[in-house]
């Protein structure tokens, strides 16, 4: 089992403080680990932290820049932040990667519209 799992079950039960907690002993283990920073910034983002999560996110970011789901997360990450820039350019990496996908969609129309009337979606 990855030191991870646990710090993963408590996100999914909504225990976010505590889920945050482990994933942060699991990278004092493993400084680098992009599961555990993934998960981390998700945990953070829920938790209504958006700044640490993208910070986690982005440290992640290039052992999932394939991931079109990841890459959808980080963006509302950086939205919350008021990065717009760097939301839309995340979205248009993940509509590439992942074409026709109606979520990437209806997210880069709420950005256009700086996010009036609707919010992103993980």
């Amino acid at each position: 089992m990855r030191k991870h799992d646990y710090g993963v079950a408590l996100l999914l039960q909504d225990k976010l403080e505590e889920a945050i907690a482990r994933f942060r002993t699991s990278l004092i283990l493993r400084p680098d680990g992009p599961d555990t920073l993934c998960y981390l910034g998700r945990a953070l983002l829920k938790h209504h932290q958006p700044a640490e999560a993208a910070t986690s996110l982005k440290l992640a970011l290039p052992v999932n820049s394939g991931d079109s789901n990841f890459r959808n997360v980080l963006a509302i990450a950086l939205a919350a932040t008021k990065d717009f820039v760097g939301a839309k350019s995340e979205l248009l990496r993940a509509r590439n990667l992942e074409p026709g996908n109606p979520l990437y969609e209806r997210n880069l129309g709420c950005l256009d519209r700086v996010m009036r009337d609707c919010e992103l979606v993980p």
